[in-house]
């Protein structure tokens, strides 16, 4: 059977568990028939702390391990990501956390999928928090859907139930072909902190004409708060979250649907699908207009709904 060559992206910065995560990679990539491994690029955002930097200097002996090096203030994943894709040279794309733990079956049925429907994108239907009482699940969560209207499209925020396990959704970790990835021009780079940056993609990609396919469990190695929005400590992860979501509204609203993986990529600029000309109108409840920030106004179209 022939396999498909897969490159792994996973942003990091000051995390201990890169030796855990990229050990588990390999051995579970090592087990699929489908798919076999081309690199894993692990994108620096300028960690400091000893131990990552340890456990870096460790992974980057392995032959099949990239350092890419991107310091700098903060933690913006799209700018990360956006990097890992433009180094990235297989035809198949997995986004992971550098916090997960990936199984074989996850792995194959996902780079199957992705392998054999060049329009699907393929995210983990669910994530099992390692220990029990972690922050994630209990956060109050928005989530989106999008609808068809009689002038175009339309994008609706709001609350998601409360979960009632440790398992969450995992919309952030991803399987595709890389073309599509270009075609969305991947992520943007306007988020400030932790959040939403991997539903601005969903959202965009469905859009643009891409099939969402949700597949399998991961596991989380469960952390806390502390650990998500580094170098952005004026935010609570739902203060940066409730910003980014209305960003990412406001972009959608005015049909600016491409990431800026451009600026990396020229391939991507010329792969790119053109800006949306159909309607889009955006819709949120009112709890989001506490995130109002001085840099930006609240999304605004012609049926905006708060």
């Amino acid at each position: 059977m022939a396999h498909t060559k897969l490159d792994i992206i996973i942003p990091i910065k000051n995390r201990s568990t890169v030796l855990r995560c990229v050990s588990t990679l390999f051995a579970q990539v090592a087990r699929c028939e489908e798919i076999c491994l081309g690199q894993i690029l692990l994108c620096d955002g300028g960690s400091q702390s000893a131990d990552c930097q340890s456990q870096l200097q460790q992974v980057a002996q392995l032959p099949q391990v990239k350092i890419l090096a991107c310091p700098h203030a903060g933690f913006n994943k799209g700018w990360l990501m956006n990097q890992g894709l433009a180094a990235a040279t297989a035809p198949l794309i997995l986004i992971s956390d550098i916090d997960i733990l990936w199984d074989e079956t996850v792995l194959s049925r996902m780079g199957i999928v992705a392998a054999n429907h060049p329009e699907c994108l393929c995210s983990v239907e669910s994530v099992q928090e390692s220990e029990p009482g972690s922050v994630a699940p209990q956060r109050p969560r928005y989530t989106y859907c999008l609808e068809q209207t009689p002038t175009g499209s339309a994008v609706k925020v709001y609350f998601a139930p409360p979960l009632a396990t440790l398992h969450r959704p995992g919309c952030g970790l991803l399987c595709g072909q890389r073309s599509l990835f270009q075609q969305v021009g991947g992520y943007r780079h306007c988020f400030q902190g932790w959040g939403w940056e991997d539903q601005d993609l969903l959202i965009r990609a469905q859009l643009l004409g891409a099939r969402i396919a949700e597949l399998g469990t991961v596991i989380h190695l469960s952390h806390g708060d502390d650990q998500r929005n580094l170098g952005n400590r004026q935010y609570t992860p739902v203060q940066s979250r409730d910003h980014n979501i209305l960003r990412s509204l406001q972009r959608i609203a005015q049909g600016r649907l491409l990431g800026d993986l451009s600026q990396f990529d020229p391939e991507a600029f010329e792969r790119g699908s053109q800006p949306s000309r159909c309607a889009i109108s955006v819709h949120y409840p009112s709890t989001l207009a506490h995130a109002t920030h001085p840099n930006y106004a609240l999304p605004e179209s012609p049926t905006s709904s708060h």
